[in-house]
Order: C-alpha cells, then sequence, then structure tokens
C-alpha cells in the first residue's frame, strides 16, 4: 500500500508539471494567477511540500479535480 507522499510524488507532481507545460505556462504566469510563490509550485511538482490546499489551489487553477477513494 502506498503512501499519501508517494502518490503525490509518482502520480499527482508529474501531471501538474506535464499540464504546465502542455499550456506553456512559466511558473511566474501561474503564480501571478493562484498566489502561490512561484518556489512553491515548483516544489510542488517535484511532489514535495505536501499541503493539501495548495495541491487543490493548483488543481483547480487547471480546471481538474482530485478524487481520492478509500478502498
Amino acid at each position: 500500500m502506498k503512501h499519501l507522499k508517494e502518490i503525490v510524488i509518482e502520480q499527482i507532481a508529474p501531471q501538474l508539471h506535464a499540464l504546465r507545460l502542455e499550456q506553456k505556462l512559466r511558473l511566474e504566469d501561474i503564480s501571478n494567477r493562484t498566489g502561490l510563490p512561484a518556489s512553491v509550485i515548483d516544489t510542488m511538482e517535484l511532489g514535495y511540500g505536501l499541503s493539501f490546499d495548495r495541491y487543490q489551489r493548483l488543481i483547480r487553477f487547471y480546471g481538474k479535480k482530485l478524487k481520492i477513494s478509500l478502498e
């Protein structure tokens, strides 16, 4: 069973990074629109700085939803 941090590092962070690159956005662009510091966004794209609120803000910025289920 994977820990939440592993899921963020292996799945969520790379998807957020890919979304930014697909939309040809710089860290500063997203920072200006979300209020998150560019350094925090960079750290989040690497899967560190686990703050659900910040990840949720970035996920909403891209118009995506995060689904979590208990099994």
